[in-house]
């Protein structure tokens, strides 16, 4: 469950600064980040903005040699001039992105409950880590 498009474009909107970076900056983690490409880009911008008040802008965020080679193909692979760049809306990327987020954290909650369900359980105890992990899938950011 993920969205590369998506995931490029929150990064690139946040590399331009703006009033939508802001808004997807305040409300976006790493764990709406599926790729490790553009986790570790967003982890790098965060800790450089929190850190060193640096702001990268899109092409210094893919060729930071912080970041993995790989990683950094990864981000030049991004199309900066489409179409639906002028179109994108940071509330609208934040909802897409926390719904793959969401899904992530369920199919995990899933894969997690029937590992637990093969052997010998405290049925209680499960109970409690199943409601632990469905709360931080509803968690909203």
């Amino acid at each position: 469950m993920h969205s590369r498009k998506s995931e490029l474009l929150a990064l690139y909107l946040i590399a331009q600064g703006g009033k939508e970076s802001y808004k997807l900056l305040a409300r976006l983690e790493p764990a709406h980040f599926l790729f490790d490409a553009t986790k570790n880009a967003f982890k790098r911008y965060i800790k450089l903005m929190s850190t060193k008040s640096i702001s990268l802008d899109w092409m210094s965020l893919c060729e930071d040699p912080a970041l993995d080679s790989d990683h950094r193909q990864f981000l030049q692979a991004f199309d900066t001039d489409a179409s639906y760049i002028k179109k994108a809306n940071a509330e609208n990327l934040i909802a897409n992105l926390e719904k793959y987020r969401v899904g992530r954290a369920l199919i995990s909650l899933i894969n997690f409950a029937s590992e637990k369900l093969k052997g010998e359980f405290e049925a209680d105890t499960l109970c409690d880590q199943i409601a632990d992990k469905l709360l931080a899938a509803r968690s909203r950011t």
